[in-house]
């Protein structure tokens, strides 16, 4: 079969190699679509080979193979894929976090990903997709819409919230599209150009160019020398986490979501003295999917967020495109003429 692999360097490398069996409580999928992630940049950008399975975690595709003890999922089923294989076990597990799981191993990155025309999963990490739904928007379930849907919902943002959001690469793009459909006024803040007119044509009420504008001037401005209500860090920068923390009012609320190994911060002025709540949210819980599905059939459609899909054979122009910033979500296809 074909699979990607990442050569280091931003180069990439198309190879063949023998498809997965399904081993005990396994499945084998043959990948409709796959979505490439910022995170997989860090592989792409880096001097070294990558030495890990093949990437890709954002995966929707179709039931190939069973092995011994599966018992709720046959041939041809539909399903998305969740990318944390965990214990099962423990007491995060039980509660749905997967990702805080001391087991936990990565799809994409620990084992096999789905660049590639199959991969084998644990059956539990597999949810049905329904027949109304694209593969497409089962690949972004995960990241796209899970990872912002789940900050969303802890802050509890609702209809009358001005909120401040920071880089609209996918997953800023998904939270774009749910606050939207949550009515919410949005300001975003974007250094790219195409990404600023994308977040334009998807509904943001202000678009803001860090290059151009002094942001947290611009967002008091907006909101009559205040500030919003909420504002989510998708960018992951130290910059973009700091003007987050002064874009704030005075006891609203702070969301980081794009990662960042350090920054450095003003806790005093920044919000202990506004008395904000600050949180940080790392994907979903496996027992949001349902509302996932959910918000999708209520309106969200995320599939606009996808400006590029190519074939396979097309991954290094596929990973070229994405890692320029001139893209919303570039997904592989295999299965497209």
């Amino acid at each position: 079969m074909l699979t990607v692999k990442l050569l280091g360097n931003g180069r990439v490398k198309v190879v063949q190699v023998s498809r997965p069996e399904a081993g005990k409580g396994w499945v084998v999928i043959k990948t409709k679509a796959s979505g490439i992630c910022g995170s997989t940049l860090h592989s792409y950008f880096s001097t070294e080979e990558r030495k890990k399975s093949t990437t890709g975690h954002e995966v929707a595709g179709e039931v190939f193979e069973v092995g011994d003890e599966v018992s709720g999922l046959k041939l041809k089923d539909r399903v998305a894929i969740n990318g944390v294989v965990s214990c099962g076990m423990c007491k995060f597990c039980q509660r749905g976090n997967w990702v805080f799981c001391k087991e936990a191993r990565s799809i994409g990155g620990d084992l096999a990903g789905g660049d590639a025309e199959y991969l084998a999963v644990p059956e539990k990490n597999c949810f049905l997709l329904p027949c109304d739904l694209s593969f497409e928007q089962g690949a972004l379930l995960g990241d796209a819409v899970g990872t912002p849907y789940r900050a969303i919902k802890r802050l509890g943002i609702n209809g009358t919230h001005t909120v401040a959001l920071f880089g609209s690469g996918p997953v800023g793009l998904g939270a774009l599209l749910i606050l939207k459909l949550l009515n919410c006024k949005i300001l975003v803040v974007e250094i790219s150009k195409y990404r600023q007119e994308m977040s334009k044509s998807l509904g943001a009420d202000v678009v803001i160019d860090p290059n151009e504008q002094d942001v947290t001037s611009a967002i008091k401005e907006y909101t009559g020398g205040e500030g919003v209500d909420v504002a989510i860090d998708c960018a992951g920068k130290e910059m973009t986490e700091n003007q987050a923390l002064d874009c704030v009012r005075k006891g609203g609320k702070v969301a980081f979501v794009g990662e960042n190994k350090a920054a450095t911060i003003r806790p005093s002025d920044q919000f202990i003295r506004k008395e904000l709540t600050v949180i940080g949210s790392w994907y979903y819980n496996v027992g949001e999917y349902q509302e996932l599905i959910a918000l999708m059939r209520r309106g969200l459609n995320v599939e606009r967020i996808i400006t590029h899909r190519f074939k396979l054979e097309e991954a290094q122009k596929a990973f070229s495109i994405f890692a320029s910033g001139k893209s919303g979500k570039v997904i592989f296809v295999p299965d497209n003429p």
